[in-house]
This record gives structure tokens, C-alpha cells and sequence, in this order.
């Protein structure tokens, strides 16, 4: 994903000749610029706390981005973040501190979103989350069975962003949503087509 690496090439490059002060980039037109504009929106209807949850987060990538534009829109603002990774969580711990945010403000969580019951053990966290990232790997397919996971999403979740990774699972969750009373604003369809793609840009 070129929004992915292309930023941090221009911030090293940069770094060196602007006294360590680097302007900010507008997000990139790729694959990842709905999932910008979900995660904005949430922002900017959050002017004095922002809670943010990704779920599959590897290194954090939305959390982090999500907690950096809120500080940037309000300054006086606070943010919370919760990162669920499997596997582990330390990538996520250090692209957290190496961005300034405090532990203190950072929930991190070792658990497969798989069952309901892993969903709602990250909803009790926060009593109110303005943006719930998720991209587990299928487990998106099983996580919302039952109407204890949507009933405790009405309650905490203003906005849900959510990766599906089949075409079954993207209409199952598509009905799923709209039976709940969810209100859709965008959707992508699976795309099944991969490519290898900006070979140009190297680490």
C-alpha cells in the first residue's frame, strides 16, 4: 500500500533539511483513502475526547493515525487508543511512543478477535468509542454473531470500519448491519484482483 510507506520516505528525506520540522502530507489516493475519510469524520465529530480502537492492528496504524489528527484538529483535546493484535503487540508499543503518545492513554490487547465474547472484551474498555477499526483476517465473519456484540455496539460505537476478506462474509455483515439498524456509508466490494505494485519505492 503506497500510503503506507511513500509518507515515511519524504519524512527522512525531508527531515534533514527543515531543522527536524516536517509539514504534514494529505493521505494518498489508494486503496486505504476511504478508510482515511471514515476515520476523519470520526475525528471531527469528536471535539474533546477521542477514543479509537483498531482490531488487527499490527503496528498500530490507524490508532495512531486517528490520535495524530485529532490533536491536530483540537489541540486541547484528549485521546485514547486501543490496539488488539494476536500475535503480539510490541510493534504496536513502539510505533505508539515513537509518535508521542503515552502508554497511559494506550489500551494494548494479545487476543484473535474470533467469538463475540473477544469483541466484547474490547468494547468494556472505553465507555464510548468514536471509531472501531477492524481488519482480523475472517475473524470479522464470527465476531458479530449474536445480538450481544450489536446491541453493546449501539451503546459505545459511533463509527465501525471493517475489512472483509470474503465475498460471503462481506454480504453476510452487509445484511447483518442493516438488519441491526446501522446506517451504511460506504461500501467497497471485495477486491479479489492483486497486484504487485510501486516497485520504485524501496525501504
Amino acid at each position: 500500500v503506497p500510503s503506507r510507506r511513500v509518507p515515511c520516505h519524504l519524512h527522512e528525506q525531508l527531515k534533514s533539511t527543515l531543522n527536524g520540522k516536517v509539514p504534514g502530507f494529505m493521505p494518498l489516493v489508494d486503496d486505504e483513502y476511504p478508510e482515511f475519510i471514515d476515520m476523519l469524520e470520526a475525528v471531527e465529530r469528536a471535539p474533546n475526547i477521542f477514543v479509537i480502537a483498531e482490531l488487527g492492528a499490527r503496528y498500530a496504524t490507524w490508532a495512531v493515525r486517528g490520535v495524530a489528527a485529532h490533536r491536530r484538529l483540537y489541540p486541547n483535546g484528549k485521546q485514547k487508543l486501543i490496539a488488539v493484535e494476536p500475535t503480539t503487540t510490541k510493534p504496536a508499543q513502539e510505533h505508539i511512543l515513537k509518535n508521542g503518545i503515552s502508554l497511559d492513554d494506550a489500551t494494548l490487547l494479545d487476543i484473535y478477535i474470533r467469538e463475540p465474547k473477544d469483541l466484547m472484551q474490547v468494547l468494556e474498555i472505553h465507555p464510548e468509542i468514536h471509531f472501531l477499526d477492524l481488519d482480523c483476517q475472517t475473524g470479522e465473519g464470527t465476531a458479530f454473531n449474536g445480538s450481544e456484540a450489536i446491541l453493546e455496539m449501539h451503546k459505545r460505537v459511533h463509527r465501525v470500519h471493517i475489512g472483509t476478506h470474503t465475498g460471503q462474509i462481506h454480504n453476510d455483515l452487509e445484511a447483518l448491519w442493516r438488519e441491526a439498524g446501522w446506517v451504511k456509508t460506504m461500501d467497497l466490494q471485495r477486491n479479489t484482483r492483486y497486484s504487485n505494485c510501486d516497485r520504485t519505492v524501496q525501504p
